[in-house]
């Protein structure tokens, strides 16, 4: 007859099996939400990336424009009561009122496609980057492009660029 000894059997039980499961499930949720915070961080560097790329280009071409103007605060397309975007080759594109730009407040419930309207077509950049230049009739030019984040929310950049006037001998 064979009588079975408890000392040499070998084997987990099911709690121990239990127990190691869940720090196993702990440690995968853990490099889950970690690596899904890493990927959420790299979209929004490159989106902002992109649009300071946008707001570098509209003040170069901006200085470029003001360099060939001899008085940019006299010349018709410094229009300091609207808003305008400026094209690679130099054109302006001149809003036809002021646009609605949403506040910080109104982020979670102002999308900017709503407004997209309020837009020229030509300063919706990559159907993602909406441009606005302002002139403040002091040869400072502020740039302001918004767009929504992919995971939600509106968010912005924006430089000032003051253009010399130089000296008239």
């Amino acid at each position: 007859m064979w009588v079975l000894n408890k000392q040499n059997q070998a084997g987990d039980t099911i709690v121990e099996v239990l127990i190691a499961l869940s720090v196993i499930g702990l440690v995968l949720a853990g490099a889950y939400a970690t690596s899904s915070k890493s990927l959420e961080i790299v979209r929004q560097a490159q989106e902002r990336t992109e649009a300071s790329k946008i707001v570098e280009n509209q003040l170069e071409v901006i200085r470029a424009v003001a360099g060939v103007a001899s008085d940019p605060s006299t010349n018709v397309i410094w229009d300091d009561s609207l808003p305008f975007c400026v094209q690679a080759d130099g054109t302006i594109a001149q809003y036809p009122s002021s646009p609605t730009l949403p506040t910080e407040a109104q982020d979670a419930i102002l999308n900017i496609e709503a407004n997209g309207g309020d837009y020229p077509s030509e300063c919706v950049l990559r159907n993602f980057y909406h441009t606005h230049v302002t002139f403040d009739g002091a040869n400072r030019f502020n740039v302001i492009v918004r767009w929504n984040r992919l995971g939600g929310g509106v968010d912005e950049t924006h430089m000032v660029y003051g253009a010399y006037r130089g000296a008239t001998l």
